[in-house]
């Protein structure tokens, strides 16, 4: 009798053990969590596009805007645009489907535009995607408001999202998209078929350039 009590006290003992060492390892876990989730927090970025019309530095045209107002950097992994369903390369592909869907041929000269694919924007830092001050884009506006522009982009701890307008929606993804139709500097093709074989003369594409609009 003795002896199965004795076994009967191991076996609690273990047991006990083995339920103290769970939680322990339970509240490891949790403890983890909970730092990653502040540190998610204190280098969470937000990412957003705002376009702007007849403002600023383009009182008769358009700017759109990358914009971070996170407290951390935005790492930008992908960006998509489509026109009425149409997905476009660049952004003189973006006029040029424009123009094909509105029956319309409206050359616009461009100030800036830019593929912010691999960039990385620090908190409150913007990049001024695209931007003309021809008042003719005005022509092209219900084009564009059939416009819908993707954005994703991920912090330093690769925590990734997606930015969508119209909608201003922000929606957490576990990576970002693949896709093989991705901006990209314009081709010489696109800039052809929008403006003529004389081009629109030395409009900047790249951020690096530093160019405005040469």
């Amino acid at each position: 009798m003795a002896k199965e009590s004795g076994l009967r006290t191991l076996k609690i003992e273990a047991l006990a053990s083995g339920f103290v060492a769970l939680l322990a390892l339970a509240i490891s876990a949790y403890t983890v969590y909970v730092q990653r989730q502040q540190l998610k927090a204190q280098v969470w970025p937000h990412a957003s596009i705002q376009p702007m019309l007849g403002q600023g530095d383009t009182p008769n045209g358009i700017t759109l805007t990358l914009k971070n107002r996170g407290v951390g950097p935005a790492r930008i992994e992908s960006f998509q645009v489509t026109v009425a369903g149409t997905p476009a390369k660049d952004w003189i592909d973006v006029l040029n489907i424009i123009e094909k869907k509105e029956g319309k041929k409206i050359p616009v000269d461009v100030d800036k535009r830019v593929t912010p694919m691999g960039e990385v924007l620090g908190p409150a830092e913007d990049l001024v995607l695209f931007s003309t001050n021809d008042k003719r884009v005005f022509h092209l506006l219900d084009g564009l408001r059939r416009t819908t522009f993707s954005l994703c982009y991920c912090s330093v701890l690769d925590d990734c999202w997606v930015f969508t307008i119209p909608g201003d929606k922000t929606v957490e993804v576990k990576r970002c998209p693949v896709d093989p139709i991705f901006f990209r500097p314009a081709t010489d093709e696109s800039v052809v078929e929008l403006y003529g074989p004389a081009g629109f003369g030395d409009v900047g594409e790249e951020r690096d350039a530093g160019t405005d609009g040469g």
